[in-house]
């Protein structure tokens, strides 16, 4: 292919796509559809890592820049992990986080009483 032919497809490309405004590129990005799957996303990525929350949800407004967990978790170190995790996603400006912590269950259950002197 020569210079010359390469520009000549290169200018008929160029005119049969015309420029894309800021304004358009913009609200492609704030549909409902692009913050669903970002949500999934993340969801995906705080699997992967291994934190242990069930039910996970997180819904993405891309227009708000606000990020809400909704799930269940067994203790505050996997829960602040989670946020944290969230916290570091680009364009995210604010974590609401609706997480339940479980109550683990008290120690009566998770302990048998021992006599004295029994071995």
């Amino acid at each position: 292919m020569s210079l010359i032919s390469y520009m000549q497809i290169t200018e008929k490309r160029r005119r049969s796509h015309p420029p894309v405004g800021r304004a358009q590129v913009l609200s492609a990005f704030d549909d409902a559809a692009s913050n669903v799957a970002a949500g999934r996303t993340i969801e995906k990525y705080i699997t992967s890592q291994h934190h242990c929350v069930s039910g996970l949800s997180v819904k993405l407004d891309l227009a708000t820049k606000t990020l809400v967990l909704r799930g269940t978790v067994r203790d505050r170190a996997i829960r602040m992990k989670v946020v944290q995790c969230c916290q570091q996603v680009i364009g995210v400006a604010k974590v609401e986080d609706h997480l339940a912590l479980i109550e683990p269950e008290s120690l009566e259950s998770q302990y048998r009483a021992v006599k004295p002197g029994a071995r």
